[in-house]
């Protein structure tokens, strides 16, 4: 019941099962109505504040609200799932609660990581080939770990990079590392990136060497450097931009217009139905324990009347399927209004060209062919209010 109740809240009320039959809300309310014949011999008298009281509450919501566009998710969230929730496992956290996925769940090594270790490393160009580069380099701390750019150079300078540059914010919180997965955990990503003769272009035994001549250094192994860092990256998760905020209970944190944002964006756009609350990134509800790709049919360009082919195989390289050619792995959208450019080329400049891209129906929408798509090509048919309120809510996910 609290897996159903999860999935009640995740996908069920954003069309996730059902995104262009939009029947989720009356499924919720079939859900919910399906927890609460389980549950009648246990609630009793229909006390305020109780298992049962919530659940009358939320299902009468539904019911009376069955409209999948205009229907209020903050408010049956915030005033009846929610609490709900809470009831049933007995705890003050719910679904929003930072505790609620914890970090150990994700892929680890064995070994510990020194967290301050690591943040020292983070900006330590001698692990680089040529001592001109850091983690620090293309994930810049005061651009919330990005670089700003479409793709960054490579090492020598001589041409770019394949890819842009992800932000590592709730970077923890995933599955598989890298735009098309290829990495399981932190720690392997941290040594694909140090090996990476585009990257780092780092050789194990030149590193070690150089960082055994600093005293704070001294007598590190490799595996000790990768626990180090990947320690530092799972500290870049501190749930309190505004969102989380009002969801914590602070009714004053987001605006009308943002509060309107965040039902466009887990209803009529469909964004939530690949950008899973709460983490919002591909991490699949009810379980959290499966990363998402998706198939958008991304541009070269941000040209959406004359837009270019991109040629990227994604995940087809690591995984040769024809069902992943051109797919990538959902990143979170926290911190997306301030991390522009966006998408795995950088091909847009703003939010308002994204929106336009999903709003139009991803490749095949703009006159691409891309016959593995899984974004649906219908338009959303968004007013220009609604695209103003939904970059008003993204910006409600910046972390103070």
């Amino acid at each position: 019941m609290q897996q159903e109740l999860v999935r009640i809240m995740a996908l069920y009320i954003t069309g996730y099962d059902a995104p262009l039959l939009k029947s989720g809300i009356p499924e919720a309310a079939a859900a919910l109505k399906a927890i609460d014949t389980v549950l009648m011999a246990y609630t009793g008298v229909l006390k305020k504040d109780s298992i049962g009281y919530y659940l009358r509450q939320g299902i009468d919501r539904l019911d009376a609200h069955p409209d999948f566009d205009s229907f209020d998710r903050l408010a049956f969230l915030v005033n009846d799932a929610l609490p709900l929730q809470r009831l049933l496992l007995h705890k003050q956290q719910d679904l929003f609660s930072p505790q609620t996925l914890p970090q150990t769940q994700f892929p680890h090594t064995s070994m510990s990581g020194d967290t301050a270790l690591g943040r020292k490393l983070f900006s330590e160009k001698a692990l680089s080939g040529n001592y001109t580069r850091s983690c620090a380099t293309c994930h810049q701390p005061e651009k919330y770990f990005t670089d700003g750019l479409s793709r960054n150079t490579v090492i020598t300078g001589n041409g770019m990079l394949p890819r842009h540059t992800p932000g590592l914010h709730y970077t923890a919180y995933q599955y598989s590392q890298f735009w098309d997965g290829r990495a399981g955990s932190l720690e392997e990503q941290v040594l694909q990136v140090l090996h990476s003769p585009q990257e780092m272009d780092s050789r194990d035994d030149t590193l070690l060497q150089r960082l055994h001549r600093h005293p704070s250094y001294h007598s590190l192994t490799l595996p000790q450097v990768q626990a180090a860092l990947a320690a530092y990256l799972r500290t870049l998760a501190p749930f309190n931009a505004p969102f989380d905020q009002y969801m914590a209970g602070n009714r004053r944190a987001l605006t009308a217009e943002q509060q309107t944002g965040a039902n466009i964006f887990m209803g009529k756009a469909q964004c939530a139905t690949c950008h899973f609350v709460p983490l919002f990134n591909g991490l699949i509800p009810p379980l959290y324990n499966r990363t998402e790709f998706e198939v958008l049919g991304t541009p070269a360009n941000d040209d959406l009347l004359h837009p270019v082919a991109d040629f990227d195989s994604g995940r087809l390289a690591f995984f040769p399927i024809h069902f992943y050619r051109g797919a990538f792995k959902t990143p979170t959208v926290r911190n997306t209004a301030v991390t522009a450019p966006y998408m795995h080329n950088g091909a847009f400049r703003t939010l308002e060209q994204v929106i336009d891209f999903y709003d139009k129906g991803g490749g095949n929408g703009i006159g691409l062919s891309v016959p593995n798509q899984t974004l649906s090509a219908v338009p959303l048919q968004l007013t220009a209010a609604e695209k103003k309120a939904l970059i008003a809510f993204m910006e409600a996910l910046t972390d103070r």
